[in-house]
């Protein structure tokens, strides 16, 4: 079984970067919006629903259930990489009960890298987006998104699982952006890699993730790891400002 991690956080937040320059060293393979944690947990679930199930009566597949798991995850990304390191990039990994799942299939806890941004500079991010595209953001569905990513990640945070979480600011990345690069090594216990900040070629599906949500500026990388521009000011309100930033919980 290859080594794996995961990519989650707050969206707006550095995880396009970070999947971008983590992805130059051969060794590691980060996937893009990846279904695996949707896979997996579809399956994982067909074991704890079988009290009522005769398919899953006998003891055989009872048994079955741990290693049916693992061998799938391994299967899966036999089939999509060489790579030895694994960084699954989902956000839906930071919910406790994703968690808990790797748990009991893995018996180990799952290291997580989480970029997160202070919530109000992440609302105006999407603001500005939206704006760009003659849409509003306050009234989208994926201000939902934005909340319930934020409640899972608290959740976690707040949870006996905290240590699975290695936080990553927006701040530091775009500032001192080799010590970030340090910490995560050090967190997934692998030696660090030379990258190269001014190369980014983030992978094409994020250009098909941005057309599903009718955004093309949504995933834009550009060369350089380079702090946004966009001032809060301009895309909210004080009591949006007050609203939003009353919401960075982890300071």
């Amino acid at each position: 079984m290859k080594k794996l991690f995961f990519l989650c956080g707050l969206p707006r937040s550095g995880s396009t970067w970070l999947n971008t320059i983590l992805n130059q060293n051969p060794d590691i393979f980060v996937t893009p919006q990846s279904p695996l944690a949707e896979l997996l947990w579809r399956q994982y679930s067909l074991w704890s629903e079988c009290d009522t199930a005769e398919d899953f009566a006998s003891d055989g597949v009872m048994e079955m259930k741990i290693p049916y798991l693992k061998e799938m995850v391994k299967l899966y990304y036999e089939n999509l990489t060489d790579s030895p390191i694994v960084i699954d990039n989902k956000r839906g990994w930071q919910n406790l009960g994703n968690i808990e799942m790797f748990v009991e299939i893995f018996g180990e806890r799952p290291k997580i890298i989480c970029p997160v941004r202070n919530m109000e500079e992440i609302a105006a991010s999407f603001a500005a987006i939206f704006q760009k595209h003659n849409r509003v953001w306050d009234t989208d569905q994926m201000k939902d998104v934005l909340m319930d990513n934020r409640q899972q990640l608290k959740t976690t945070y707040e949870s006996e699982y905290r240590d699975c979480l290695h936080f990553v600011e927006y701040e530091d990345l775009v500032e001192d952006t080799e010590n970030v690069l340090n910490g995560i090594y050090d967190f997934i216990e692998e030696p660090y890699f030379n990258h190269v900040l001014e190369e980014m070629n983030p992978d094409k599906s994020y250009l098909r993730v941005a057309s599903i949500y009718k955004l093309p500026t949504l995933h834009k990388v550009n060369s350089g790891v380079v702090k946004s521009k966009t001032r809060t000011d301009e895309f909210l309100s004080d009591p949006q400002m007050f609203r939003y930033s009353s919401l960075t919980f982890w300071k």
